[in-house]
């Protein structure tokens, strides 16, 4: 009787010494495609968007939601910005005048009144698109609306927005006696001591039950008080950061006339933004006398009203200038290092 043969047994064959080289390349193709694609991290700077944002909070920001776009450059090392990693070489090759057109994935949503757009900045007109300085600014109106700020209130179209609770204005208090106020110097008056301070309607009224204050005065400037400064860097509209408009967010689509009027709010806009369609007509001077908007605008504002660089000084963004949504605050730490744990989870 014949045995059965003992089976050969299955060996492995030894790993290279360079197996890891190439699971390092898949990790890094996917942390390419992960950030382009679904969400990018980025780190609060400033107070501007305080108090939804606070500097130092660290943010999820979602491609999903208006969708991923592409790039403005022709070749950019990935994960970097500008500049390669501790050198003073660009990161890409750019052709100022054959840039490419930018284009986006299919979006989740369009942008909403209310959303915190993170975006490049319009005005960082030396780069490609993609590597301009990114901002972070809530929407207050989206294309096609009409904007007007009477006294620090927003009208969209005629009428007040909601208050949003955490938005900040600019008070003087005037006290009895010296007070201690965080980040605070005192201002000495003939009634005591004075201090502006940047705080929401609620930090008011909480300050305000205090013995020791006595006067308590929104920072609003009057109205038809031109500010210097302020968009579009014309004094005769007597514009300024408290009183502003009324101001038509242009719309994809949007015909406007050429006149004097218009050419001073979106002429500028329409050359260094609108790089399709018939822009190069108005550009070269040609007799043009109506122009069609080929893309979406936007005005945003920071939370921290009196505290911000926002559309009532550059303008509006473009639609191929957003980048996507912040929508999740996933680390924060404070001026002491301390990590705050109370500001991790979901933006407002």
């Amino acid at each position: 009787m014949q045995e059965n043969p003992t089976p050969t047994p299955c060996v492995k064959p030894p790993r290279s010494r360079w197996w890891w080289l190439k699971d390092l390349f898949w990790l890094f193709l996917l942390a390419i495609c992960f950030r382009w694609l679904v969400f990018e991290p980025y780190l609060i700077p400033s107070a501007s968007m305080e108090g939804t944002l606070w500097r130092g909070d660290f943010i999820l920001v979602s491609k999903w939601h208006y969708g991923a776009r592409t790039p403005n450059t022709w070749l950019q090392l990935p994960l970097t910005f500008r500049k390669i990693w501790f050198t003073s070489w660009n990161s890409y090759v750019d052709f100022p005048h054959a840039r490419l057109p930018i284009t986006r994935l299919p979006a989740l949503s369009s942008v909403k009144r209310g959303d915190l757009l993170v975006f490049n900045y319009p005005k960082d007109l030396a780069y490609p698109i993609e590597l301009r300085t990114p901002y972070i600014k809530r929407c207050v109106a989206i294309a096609g609306d009409t904007l007007q700020i009477e006294a620090g209130k927003i009208f969209i179209n005629g009428q007040q927005t909601a208050p949003i609770h955490t938005r900040k204005y600019r008070y003087f208090i005037q006290s009895s006696k010296k007070m201690d106020l965080p980040d605070q110097i005192p201002v000495k008056t003939d009634k005591g001591f004075g201090y502006y301070i940047d705080a929401t309607r609620a930090e008011v009224q909480a300050l305000g039950k205090r013995t020791e204050i006595t006067e308590i005065i929104l920072q609003n400037q009057p109205k038809e008080q031109s500010q210097t400064g302020i968009f579009p860097q014309n004094t005769a509209l007597g514009w300024n950061e408290d009183n502003f408009g009324a101001l038509v967010v242009p719309r994809k689509g949007m015909t406007i006339t050429l006149s004097a009027h218009n050419l001073m709010l979106y002429g500028q806009l329409i050359k260094d933004y609108e790089i399709y369609g018939d822009a190069h007509k108005v550009v070269a001077g040609r007799q043009v006398h109506t122009y069609t908007f080929q893309q979406d605008y936007f005005f945003v504002l920071g939370d921290n009203f009196h505290n911000s660089a926002d559309s009532r000084f550059w303008g509006f963004v473009p639609q191929d200038h957003l980048i996507g949504k912040a929508f999740f605050i996933w680390f924060s730490v404070g001026k002491d290092r301390n990590i705050r744990w109370n500001r991790i989870g979901a933006v407002e």
